[in-house]
C-alpha cells in the first residue's frame, strides 16, 4: 500500500502519518472508535466518520447478518485531512 501511495505522488511524510489508519484492525466498531480518536481534533474528519457510520448502519438494515470485516475505502478528502 505504501508503494502505491508513493507512486501516486504522496510524500513519505504523509505516508508515515497515514500508518495508523492503514494498519487498523478489529471490528468495524473498533475501527470507527480508533478513527474517531485519531481525528478527535478535526471536525471535518469526524463528520466523515459519522457519515461512514451512517452508511454502515444503512447497510446493516438491509443485510442484517453481521458484516464481519467491511473494508472501508477512505475518500480522498479524508486522506488529505489525515495527512495535513
Amino acid at each position: 500500500m505504501n508503494d502505491e501511495l508513493a507512486e501516486k505522488g504522496i510524500s513519505q511524510e504523509a505516508i508515515e502519518k497515514l500508518q495508523p489508519v492503514l494498519t487498523l484492525s478489529g471490528t468495524n466498531s473498533e475501527k470507527m472508535t480508533a478513527l474517531k480518536q485519531l481525528l478527535k481534533h478535526n471536525q471535518i474528519g469526524l463528520l466523515g466518520i459519522h457519515e461512514m457510520e451512517t452508511v454502515l448502519s444503512w447497510l446493516l438494515s438491509f443485510y442484517p447478518k453481521p458484516i464481519s470485516n467491511l473494508i472501508l475505502l477512505l475518500p480522498e478528502a479524508l486522506i488529505i485531512t489525515l495527512v495535513q
